[in-house]
C-alpha cells in the first residue's frame, strides 16, 4: 500500500492501478489482515486506506467502485474492535475516504457511520472526564490516552463528513451527534474541546437552519462558551463564532467592543494580509 499512494500521485499511473484492479487489491488486503494477521493486522489497515483514498482523489468512477466494494461499512465494523489498535486504525482509514470526495462521505452519512462513531464518543467521553478529575495510576493514564484517541478520531472522521454536506449536516441534527459535541465543549481536555469547536465549525458553514438551532437558546450557551474559549485565548473558537455572527440575533450576544478587546491579542501576531 505504501508503493500504490507513491506512485498514485501520478495521474497516469493511477488510472493504470486502477485499471489493473487495485482498489480490489486493496480492499482485500483491509479484509484479510483483520481476519487473519489480527494481532498486526490494524499496521496495514491504515495505508491501505491512504491509498485508496489517493486512487480515488479526483477520479469519479474510481470514487463509485470504492463505495460500492462496501469498505466503508467494514471498517465501521472493525471501528467497533476490542483491538484498540484496529479500532483506532478504522476509524482513520474512514477519514482518509472521507477527506478527498463527497460520495463517501454522503454514502457514510446513509449507513449508520455516524450512529456508530456517536456510540464510540458517548462510551468513552464520560470515562474521560472522570479520569481527569481525578488521581490516577499510570494503568488508568494508559487507559485514558487510549479513550482520548477513540474520540479524537470518531470526531475528526465527523468533522470530515461535515464539509462541504448540506445533507450530513442535516442528519447530525437529529442522531444526537450535535448534542454530544456541545458536551464536549465543556470538557476538561483540550484536545477534545477543538474537536468541538471544529464540529460547530463545520456544521455553521453556510447552514441557516443550524445557526438557527444555537442561536435560538436563550440565552445561547454555545455562543457564551464560544467568548469564554476565545478569551481564555483558544483561538480556534474563532471560525464557529465567524459562522454564527451571520445571524442576526448574534448581534445581541456578539458586541463589537467585547470582540474587538478579545480577538485583537489574537490577531496580532498575524501579518496584516493574513489578518
Amino acid at each position: 500500500p505504501y508503493a500504490i499512494s507513491n506512485m498514485a500521485n501520478h495521474r497516469t499511473v493511477r488510472s493504470h492501478i486502477i485499471s489493473s484492479g487495485g482498489i480490489d487489491s486493496l480492499v482485500c488486503l483491509i479484509h484479510q489482515e483483520e481476519n487473519i494477521y489480527a494481532e498486526r493486522g490494524y499496521k496495514l489497515i491504515s495505508p491501505a486506506s491512504t491509498a485508496l483514498s489517493k486512487l480515488i482523489k479526483l477520479d469519479d468512477i474510481a470514487c463509485v467502485h470504492v463505495v460500492n466494494t462496501g469498505i466503508i461499512e467494514y471498517l465501521l465494523f472493525l471501528a467497533e474492535s476490542k483491538n484498540k489498535e484496529i479500532a483506532i486504525a478504522a476509524i482513520d482509514g474512514m477519514s482518509k475516504l472521507f477527506d478527498f470526495m463527497a460520495l463517501p462521505r454522503t454514502h457514510a452519512g446513509k449507513v449508520g457511520v455516524f450512529e456508530g462513531l456517536l456510540s464510540i464518543i458517548s462510551t468513552w467521553k464520560d470515562t474521560v472526564d472522570e479520569m481527569m478529575s481525578t488521581s490516577r495510576h499510570n494503568q488508568d493514564k494508559i487507559n485514558t490516552n487510549d479513550a482520548m484517541m477513540k474520540i479524537i478520531k470518531a470526531s475528526e472522521a465527523i468533522n470530515l463528513m461535515l464539509v462541504n454536506n448540506l445533507s450530513n449536516r442535516q442528519l447530525v441534527l437529529s442522531n444526537g451527534i450535535f448534542n454530544q459535541h456541545i458536551k464536549m465543549l465543556m470538557s476538561r481536555s483540550k484536545e477534545l474541546i477543538d474537536k468541538a469547536l471544529n464540529f460547530l465549525r463545520n456544521f455553521t458553514e453556510n447552514f441557516k437552519e443550524g445557526q438557527e438551532v444555537i442561536m435560538k437558546e436563550n440565552p445561547p450557551v454555545v455562543v457564551h462558551r464560544l467568548l469564554q474559549l476565545l478569551h481564555e485565548g483558544n483561538k480556534v473558537a474563532l471560525g464557529p463564532l465567524c459562522h454564527l455572527s451571520q445571524h442576526e440575533e448574534a448581534k445581541i450576544f456578539l458586541p463589537t467592543a467585547d470582540i474587538n478587546r478579545i480577538v485583537r491579542p489574537l490577531l496580532s501576531p498575524l501579518s496584516s494580509s493574513s489578518s
